[in-house]
C-alpha cells in the first residue's frame, strides 16, 4: 500500500509536458514466430524532479510512484523471493530490491553500484531528460517459461546522482504470452552502459560487460475485470488493460481511453501491440497499454476506441 507521506510528498512533483516516443527493447526470440509490433509512447514521467523530493521519496519505500502515481492503493505482491540478491561480475554489482506486477506490466527496483567505491564512469554524464529516462543503462534479455512470450521494456533512472558510485533504476516491462501466465521470469543483463556528454551531442558507452542473472516471480493476482465482447477479451488491473482477439479488432494507433463511473476518461499512451503466428497464419492479436496512474478496476465502465464507446457489461445490484 502507498502511504500518505508519499502521497502528499508526490502532489509537489508534476511529469514534464512533452511525450517522448522511443523503441522499446526486444526482449527474447519467442518458441514460436512472433511478430511483436511495437507502438510504445513513453510519457515524460521524470520531468524535472527536485534532489530533496528524490530522497525522500526513496526513503518511504513507494519506488512505484516514480512511475504510476499512487490513484488507487492497490495491494501488489512482492515477487523478489529475496530482496536485496546481488550479482557482481568485476567491479560492478547489481543488487535486485524489488519488483511488482499484474501479468502484463512489470516493474523492477534495481541497484548498481562499483564494490570499490569507484565512480561508475569517469566522464561525465549527460543529464536526464524527456528523451533520456536514463543515463546508466542495461544491456538485458527477459524471458520465462511462458510459451510465446514476447514484449518491451525501458528503464528510468531515480536516484539523486549524488553518488558517483551508484545508481537506481526502474525498469517497466510490457509482456505478454498468448498461453498460461509465467511462473517465473528472468532478467538477464550483459552489458552495464553509459550516456556521457559529447559536445555538441552525448554518446553511449559500455562501462562493464558480464552476467548479472535474476529470477522474479511472474505469478501476481491482482483485483481485476475481464469483459468479453465484440470478440475480444479485455483485462483491466490496476496496472494495465490487455486486449486479446484472434486479429486485429481496430487500427492499431487508434486512440484509447478508459471511462470511469464518476465520468472521468483515462487518456492511454504507453501501448504495444502484437500477433502471434503459426506459419503464416495469425493465431491471436493482443494490446496492452500501461497506466500512469494506478486505477479500480470496478471502476471502469467503458473502452473508447476512437470515440466509439465500449460499454462493460455491470454487475446488478
Amino acid at each position: 500500500m502507498f502511504s500518505d507521506r508519499y502521497r502528499k510528498m508526490n502532489e509537489q512533483i508534476s511529469p514534464g509536458p512533452a511525450l517522448t516516443e522511443q523503441t522499446m527493447k526486444r526482449i527474447i526470440r519467442p518458441r514460436r514466430r512472433t511478430r511483436l509490433v511495437l507502438a510504445i509512447v513513453l510519457g515524460a514521467l521524470l520531468g524535472l524532479l527536485g534532489t530533496t523530493a528524490l530522497a525522500a521519496r526513496a526513503v518511504t519505500g513507494d519506488w512505484l510512484g516514480f512511475l504510476v502515481k499512487p490513484g488507487f492503493p492497490a495491494d501488489l505482491a512482492e515477487l523478489v523471493a529475496e530482496p536485496g540478491t546481488q550479482v557482481v561480475c568485476g567491479d560492478y554489482r547489481v543488487t535486485l530490491q524489488s519488483a511488482v506486477g499484474d501479468g502484463t506490466a512489470y516493474y523492477v527496483l534495481v541497484d548498481i553500484d562499483t564494490v570499490s567505491g569507484q565512480p561508475l564512469t569517469a566522464d561525465p554524464l549527460q543529464p536526464l531528460a524527456s528523451n533520456l529516462p536514463a543515463n546508466i543503462q542495461l544491456d538485458m534479455r527477459i524471458d520465462s517459461d511462458s510459451p510465446d512470450f514476447s514484449g518491451g521494456w525501458t528503464s528510468y533512472r531515480i536516484d539523486d546522482q549524488t553518488d558517483p558510485a551508484r545508481a537506481t533504476l526502474i525498469i517497466r516491462a510490457s509482456l505478454h504470452s498468448s498461453g498460461r501466465r509465467p511462473s517465473w521470469i528472468m532478467l538477464d543483463i550483459r552489458r552495464i552502459l553509459a550516456v556521457v556528454l559529447d559536445p555538441p551531442a552525448a554518446k553511449q558507452v559500455s562501462l562493464a560487460e558480464g552476467t548479472w542473472s535474476f529470477v522474479i516471480s511472474g505469478r501476481s493476482d491482482p483485483q481485476q475485470v475481464t469483459v468479453r465482447t465484440k470478440g475480444m477479451t479485455i483485462k483491466v488491473t490496476p496496472l494495465s488493460l490487455l486486449i486479446t482477439a484472434r486479429s486485429a479488432p481496430f487500427s492499431e494507433m487508434s486512440p484509447l481511453q478508459l471511462e470511469r463511473s464518476d465520468g472521468r476518461l483515462i487518456d492511454l499512451r504507453l501501448i504495444g501491440t502484437g500477433s502471434a503466428y503459426d506459419g503464416f497464419l495469425v493465431t491471436h492479436w493482443h494490446l496492452s497499454a500501461l497506466f500512469e496512474e494506478q486505477i479500480d478496476p470496478g471502476q471502469v465502465v467503458a473502452l473508447i476506441v476512437a470515440g466509439e464507446r465500449i460499454a462493460f457489461p455491470q454487475p446488478n445490484h
